[in-house]
């Protein structure tokens, strides 16, 4: 036999039958069972209540002014309160987030609680 007429060994390509796939090529393998390969929506983001964003600020504007005006501080106070106690109630009825009216509440709170001392001692030294 001569070399002339034997077959290059690089000019060999495999066999790539259905059975074997190449490099790269039918690397995708199926879902286990019970796998669903749609992912799930994106979750919609949760929409902070209107009152309890109401109970925060008015919260901080009762703290703030607990040293300028009673008035307000009595009225920005009272309000808070009720709007995050209202707020935070109508969140865990439906499952939502109770962080801002409760905030809103507790800061409204600290201020009455605030304008009372402040009071007591103005009542006190006069």
């Amino acid at each position: 036999m001569s070399q002339e007429n034997a077959p290059d060994p690089a000019d060999q390509q495999p066999d790539r039958s259905a059975s074997t796939p190449g490099p790269g090529e039918g690397m995708y393998l199926p879902p286990p069972p019970g796998f669903s390969p749609t992912p799930y929506p994106a979750a919609s983001p949760t929409r902070n209540d209107p009152l309890a964003v109401a109970s925060l600020v008015l919260g901080l504007v009762a703290l703030l002014s607990t040293l300028f005006c009673g008035l307000i501080t009595a009225i920005t106070g009272i309000v808070a309160v009720a709007l995050g106690l209202t707020s935070r109630s109508r969140a865990k009825a439906t499952g939502g987030r109770t962080g801002m009216a409760t905030a809103g509440a507790i800061l409204g709170g600290v201020s009455l609680i605030l304008l009372a001392v402040v009071t007591a001692i103005i009542v006190a030294t006069s």
